[in-house]
């Protein structure tokens, strides 16, 4: 397999993932940055993207609802205009679903 047929079928695989949720991250009416959710095809899992849309690197504290009112805490590094991406079990569309992500504490790195 070609490098180019191992970029497209990475493409195709993440065309295929639907977006669940999208939230802002914000404090005190100030944007800091987006969290957005998706599922993978199969349903079964998902992951988060975190969008850092400051001229700062930041460190973001959220803290995510699922469905059944259960409460995750990440904390996740992200360098100035940067995403990062982690898993996220309840995203899947077959599982608990997200419910919301609040900032729970944001700080500059």
């Amino acid at each position: 397999m070609s490098l180019v047929q191992l970029i497209a079928t990475a493409s195709d695989a993440q065309a295929a993932d639907r977006e669940v949720a999208a939230f802002n991250l914000s404090e005190n009416g100030h944007v800091y940055g987006t969290i957005r959710f998706f599922s993978y095809k199969s349903g079964g899992s998902g992951y988060y993207l975190v969008e850092n849309t400051t001229p700062q690197d930041r460190r973001y504290s959220i803290a995510i609802r699922d469905g059944n009112g259960r409460i995750n805490e990440i904390s996740v590094p992200v360098a100035s205009g940067a995403t990062s991406r982690g898993s996220c079990f309840v995203a899947g569309y077959k599982n608990a679903g997200v419910y919301d992500a609040i900032l729970t504490r944001v700080r500059e790195l």
